[in-house]
Parts: C-alpha cells; sequence; structure tokens
C-alpha cells in the first residue's frame, strides 16, 4: 500500500475514478470536498432560479460530455438542504433508459427512505384526530406513538397506543378525508397512503410500485403524492435528476416526443409544488432541441432563464490551483510550507493544460501523478522532473509542441 506520510498525507487526497455519489461515506467521491472559489458564478446563478422556483433548472456543460463539475455543483447545491424540514430534496442518479414514470417512482423511493413519507402520514393522522374528535384516536396517543417511532418501523403495533382494532376501516376514512380536504388526492390512493402507514411503515414504497387502478398511470400518482405531502405540511420540493443526460442520449429520435410529453406531464404536476433541477450536456441538448422535444422545451426552454452554464477550469489561471488545495487540505496530517505539496503548481497547471480544463480528468490525473511520487519518493515534484519522466508521469511521451504551447500560455 502506497504511503503518503512522508507529504503529510493520510493517503492520496484525489479519487482515482472521479464519479460522484452522494451516498458515499468517501469525502472523495460524495460531495463534501467542493471548490467554491471556482463556480462561483455558477453557485449564486443556480440559487438565485431555486429561489425564484424556475419550474426546470438545467445544469449544462458548455465543452464536455462527461466531467466538467455539473453533478458536483448540484450535489453541492442539494447537500445544504438534505435536512429535515418543510422543504424535501430528494436526489435521483438516474440511468439509461430510464423514463419519465421511473423518475416519478424514484422520487417517491426517495421520500420514504428518507422518511418524509411518514412524517407526512403522522401529521395528517393528528389533524384528521382534532377535526374528528374520538377516544379511540386522541391527539396525545398518536403524538407518544409518532415520538416512539420518528423513522417509519417495520410494522406499527397500533393498538399499543391507540384504541383501533380495524385499521382498515379507519384508512378508508382518512383516504376519504383526505379527498374532501384536497380533491387531487384521489381517494384510492389516500386509503392505500393511510393503510400501509398504519400497519407497514418502512415496506411503504415496495407497494406503492405494485399500486394500480383503471385511468391512473405514475405521473398521476406523483402528482397525487405531492398533494398528499402538502396536506402533510411539506410545502415546496426541489428534485435533483443528476445525470439526466444518460436517460435522454439512448431515447430513439422516434421515442423522443413520447419521453419529453411524459416529462412535460411531471413538470405541470410539479407546477408551484417542485423545482425540477436536471444535469445535460450538449449531445442531449442537441436531442431536445429536435422538433419531436417541444413538448418538454416549450414549457421550459433551455435558456437563460432556465439554464446554468458550467465551463472547464482555466487553464491559464489559477482554477486548477484551487481545486487541487481543496483536496490536499482535507487530507493534510500537518502544514506542509506550500499548499500543494508535494505537487509543483505548474505541475498542477500542466496537468490541466493536457487535460483542457476537464475536472474530472484533472482529478484522476492528480491522483495518478502523487501516486508516482509516494512510490518513488519524489519531493518536490518539478515540471522539470516530468519533462524528464513524461511517461512515468502523464501517461503519455512527451510532446515539445504542446509543452511550448503551454510555457507560452503560463507567462
Amino acid at each position: 500500500m502506497t504511503d503518503y506520510q512522508g507529504f503529510y498525507l493520510r493517503e492520496n487526497p484525489f479519487p482515482e475514478v472521479a464519479t460522484l455519489d452522494p451516498g458515499s461515506p468517501d469525502p472523495k467521491v460524495n460531495g463534501e470536498i467542493f471548490c467554491e472559489e471556482i463556480v462561483g458564478d455558477e453557485m449564486r446563478d443556480i440559487t438565485e432560479k431555486m429561489n425564484r422556483r424556475v419550474n426546470v433548472i438545467y445544469v449544462a456543460g458548455l465543452e464536455f460530455d462527461k466531467g466538467v463539475g455539473k453533478s458536483a455543483l448540484i450535489a453541492h447545491q442539494w447537500r445544504p438542504f438534505a435536512k429535515d424540514g418543510i422543504i424535501t430534496t430528494p436526489y435521483i442518479r438516474c440511468k439509461s433508459r430510464n423514463k419519465p414514470d421511473d423518475f416519478c417512482d424514484l422520487v417517491v423511493r426517495e421520500w420514504a427512505k428518507q422518511g418524509t413519507l411518514w412524517k407526512a402520514f403522522g401529521r395528517l393522522l393528528e389533524r384528521y384526530a382534532s377535526e374528528n374528535p374520538s377516544p379511540s384516536l386522541t391527539s396525545e396517543a398518536i403524538q407518544l406513538m409518532l415520538k416512539t417511532f420518528q423513522r417509519p418501523p417495520e410494522t406499527l403495533p397500533l393498538s399499543r397506543f391507540l384504541h383501533i382494532t380495524k385499521p382498515l376501516s379507519l384508512s378508508r376514512s382518512l383516504g376519504e378525508w383526505m379527498n374532501l380536504k384536497e380533491p387531487r388526492v384521489d381517494g384510492k390512493l389516500g386509503e392505500f397512503f393511510s393503510e400501509r402507514n398504519l400497519t407497514h411503515p418502512e415496506a411503504f414504497f415496495d407497494g406503492y410500485v405494485k399500486f394500480k387502478f383503471p385511468g391512473v398511470d405514475r405521473i398521476d400518482l406523483y402528482k397525487s403524492i405531492l398533494h398528499v405531502l402538502r396536506l402533510g405540511g411539506y410545502q415546496y420540493h426541489y428534485l435533483f435528476l443528476d445525470q439526466f443526460e444518460d436517460s435522454v442520449m439512448p431515447v430513439s429520435p422516434a421515442g423522443i416526443a413520447g419521453f419529453c410529453l411524459g416529462m412535460r406531464r411531471i413538470i405541470e404536476a410539479s407546477q408551484g409544488l417542485a423545482t425540477i433541477l436536471v444535469t445535460l450536456h450538449p449531445d442531449s441538448e442537441t436531442k431536445l432541441d429536435l422538433p419531436a422535444g417541444g413538448d418538454l422545451v416549450k414549457i421550459a426552454p433551455v435558456d437563460d432563464i432556465h439554464r446554468v452554464d458550467v465551463g472547464v477550469l482555466e487553464q491559464a489561471g489559477d482554477d486548477a490551483i484551487a481545486l487541487a488545495k481543496s483536496y490536499f487540505g482535507r487530507y493534510r496530517t500537518q502544514h506542509a510550507a506550500e499548499p500543494t505539496y508535494p505537487l509543483a503548481a505548474d505541475v498542477i497547471r500542466y496537468i490541466c493544460f493536457l487535460e483542457g480544463g476537464n475536472v474530472r480528468r484533472t482529478l484522476q490525473k492528480l491522483h495518478a501523478v502523487l501516486r508516482h511520487a509516494a512510490e518513488q519518493n519524489v519531493h518536490p515534484l518539478t515540471m522539470e522532473y516530468v519533462k524528464s519522466n513524461h511517461r512515468e508521469t502523464m501517461g503519455t511521451e512527451l510532446q515539445p509542441d504542446l509543452l511550448q504551447r503551454f510555457e507560452t500560455s503560463s507567462k
């Protein structure tokens, strides 16, 4: 195992594979390490659009399909909101061939996993009890039950708290009451929602994905759940669809109209209730610009009102240095005279230059170069060393014309 202690580092701070996984405990890939210095304008733009509750926010890359930091940027925007409150922030990693129906189910799954649906149900039950007083259903008993089970339990021992022997009867009454309060909540869905939470809350989603009734599809159900959450005290939602482009690209030209119609229906269902943030790269944007994509882009155009552009690292400036320092700083065991020690600053700039400012590839090359420095006990690792050991450090033979261009741009 490579030892980085001689460099005052616990380990190699750079990811060997620079992909984003917000659920990982590793700060190198979960988005905790973030360099606000290089994307300050983009962060302010996204925040302003979120505050205005624009229906769709496209976080779009300008030059590369992958690796410019779109996912890291929306994960950074997501993280402060990912706490209990009256605003929810489901974060979805889109996959190839996910369709709009799938997005709806995935969002509901996140609400179930986060305990959002359980909390909403608890508030609804308290509200129902206050409007329909009964010795068998008191507010005090409900509050005790919710305090005991702050997360959805596998099985709810209802009779320990409430004098209820027939949960199905209560579920039916709750469903009717919810529909009366908000007609956009179908009574059958309200009954199902109540029954699952009164019996097996933890397994809510397992039943939900199988729940069907005539004339209602997954987008309709998502819309009803949005209104259930509004009844349950949740005021607004930010839906993060990371890697949205991966779902767009496999759609055939013949299928893009149906895909965009589904997205339009989700946006319409979310109107006034949710903002959708998606990542988009140039190829997927071109696909949405086809005439068949009109259903989506007519109500959520990819324009300056909805779009935030994410560019590459500035090769002639200090963007790469700032990025590297944010990773080094997280793993230092003691102070180093230079914040990028053992890598010389011009080596970091050169790596960024060779990778065209692509964040992902720059981070991965930094990992490889630092590992080489540790294995060969080279410190500091300078540009002179890189020139003499180009294949070992950069993975390619030295190209004098590229080196000259870099040296000219750095002056």
